[in-house]
């Protein structure tokens, strides 16, 4: 996942890195229901060297948001701590499949939807 981070953040355009990250780490839980556990499970997945990839995935993930943020390419209110909540909630789509909709990508497409700044300005909603 850091490697998938790292070519991402290569991207000269904020918003194609910061949607080619989302995009490519969802595509790499795609047909593996146990990562998507992993990932959506209320414990930390663990093993010999996983903080410190985790510590490094999201370092770069800070970097592409902020980025993102600066240029204006997605909403002003975003963090690195939104990423885990719309990672988990698309995966929760692929996982569970609900009736009517279970293209998972749909779900992806709503959310950059979502994330893409306002025409009123900041793009914030409840904070």
């Amino acid at each position: 996942m850091t490697d998938l981070a790292h070519d991402a953040e290569q991207l000269s355009d904020p918003w194609e890195a910061f949607e080619t990250i989302l995009r490519t780490y969802l595509e790499a839980a795609d047909g593996d229901a146990g990562f998507q556990l992993a990932l959506m499970g209320s414990k930390e997945p663990e093993g010999d060297g996983l903080e410190e990839q985790k510590a490094k995935f999201a370092e770069i993930i800070h970097r592409i948001i902020e980025r993102a943020v600066a240029a204006g390419a997605v909403r002003s209110d975003l963090t690195v701590a939104d990423f885990p909540l719309l990672t988990v909630g698309i995966m929760a789509t692929m996982y569970f499949k609900p009736a009517g909709n279970p293209d998972w990508r749909r779900h992806l497409q709503l959310v950059l939807d979502g994330v893409r700044p306002t025409e009123s300005g900041s793009g914030t909603v409840g904070r």
